[in-house]
């Protein structure tokens, strides 16, 4: 079976882009970005809107302590986003932190997420068990119209 999540961007404003992230329809979290743009300015821009598979693999920079993550490092990867490697989840709370990444939160505000490291619990727990479930999992990520 193919789990579908939708990231709906709302328009960015304050350098920063916020969505909502649902599953199969149902509301899950909100999402925190760099600012959608037409030419990618490294660390400083969204992922193109598209359809991505989402998988669960080791994370590099987790393992080494910049972002938080769950014990063992596995989060939430993002694969095949044109111009970028690494697309994850994290738990962050401004845009400072995202570098081109997705983070999650609870509770938001006009330029930050919180509640972060919760709803990334949350997030991460649902998608691996989909994929323990063997479902495959994708995110189709849509900018504001």
């Amino acid at each position: 079976m193919t789990v579908n999540l939708l990231l709906q961007r709302k328009p960015s404003s304050n350098a920063c882009t916020h969505g909502d992230i649902s599953i199969e329809g149902t509301p899950e979290c909100f999402s925190l970005e760099d600012e959608v743009r037409s030419v990618k300015i490294p660390g400083q821009t969204a992922i193109a809107p598209g359809r991505y598979r989402v998988v669960i693999n080791q994370s590099d920079r987790a393992k080494r302590g910049v972002l938080w993550s769950p014990n063992p490092p596995f989060l939430a990867q993002l694969l095949n986003v044109p111009d970028y490697t690494g697309t994850r989840f994290h738990a962050l709370n401004t845009v400072a932190e995202t570098e081109g990444c997705i983070g999650v939160g609870q509770v938001r505000s006009v330029t930050t997420i919180l509640h972060s490291r919760a709803a990334l619990s949350i997030l991460q727990a649902k998608i691996e068990q989909m994929l323990m479930n063997g479902d495959e999992v994708w995110i189709t990520i849509k900018n504001a119209e």
